[in-house]
């Protein structure tokens, strides 16, 4: 086996949004109960801001004491959404039944937290909150609700590294990765996709360089 490695700098050219629920004991109960380890729950719970400063409607950036991030598998999760649009596509050879776990098995971020910076210096602070109002249709008629979001203003990068294992004599219909599929995947997703929360409102859009480790 062997491990190439990718590291991607994003620019983001639209506000980009926090993705992590605010709400502590949502959070707790529903998404760090699924990390794999209990000590990585705690990580993620502690990230969040006070419970003084907790809304419910509000998703956040994780922060410490260095500066406001995102975590490796929000990133990987960002390689399943724009794989799934390539599926559909047919621009993607894996398939819709095998594509998450094939970000699973063999396409890892390196570091857990990853920092917004502008101009070489990691943000502390959000810029501002993006508010929208969500609509659905139910039994009962349409429903709207107002949901807001941490944000970082256009000029703001993130920087990330991939690594992808690989086999000389991979058997897996799903070891399929390379970096220059890896590229590809990145660069459908600074046109048609965006980065972080309410893309669908032109958020998240991106323009990267890259280089191989």
């Amino acid at each position: 086996m062997k491990i190439e490695k990718v590291k991607f700098t994003f620019t983001f050219t639209e506000p980009v949004l926090g993705m992590t629920c605010n709400n502590r004991d949502v959070y707790t109960e529903f998404i760090a109960a699924k990390a794999p380890t209990t000590t990585k729950g705690d990580e993620e719970t502690a990230a969040l801001p006070a419970r003084e400063i907790e809304q419910k409607a509000l998703t956040v950036f994780p922060k410490d004491d260095k500066g406001m991030f995102f975590w490796d598998y929000q990133i990987r999760g960002f390689f399943k959404d724009t794989i799934i649009k390539m599926i559909e596509l047919g621009t993607c050879k894996l398939s819709k039944w095998g594509y998450k776990k094939a970000v699973d098995s063999f396409l890892f971020v390196e570091n857990r937290r990853n920092y917004l910076q502008r101009d070489g210096v990691n943000l502390t602070k959000p810029d501002g909150i993006e508010q929208r109002p969500l609509r659905a249709e139910t039994m009962q008629g349409d429903r709207v609700a107002l949901a807001m979001s941490e944000k970082v203003d256009p000029g703001t990068s993130l920087s990330f590294v991939v690594q992808i294992l690989m086999g000389d004599n991979a058997k897996s219909r799903l070891a399929v990765f390379d970096q220059e599929m890896v590229v590809a995947i990145v660069d459908h997703a600074s046109k048609w996709v965006g980065f972080g929360q309410w893309r669908s409102g032109g958020n998240g859009r991106f323009t990267f360089t890259y280089e191989h480790n």
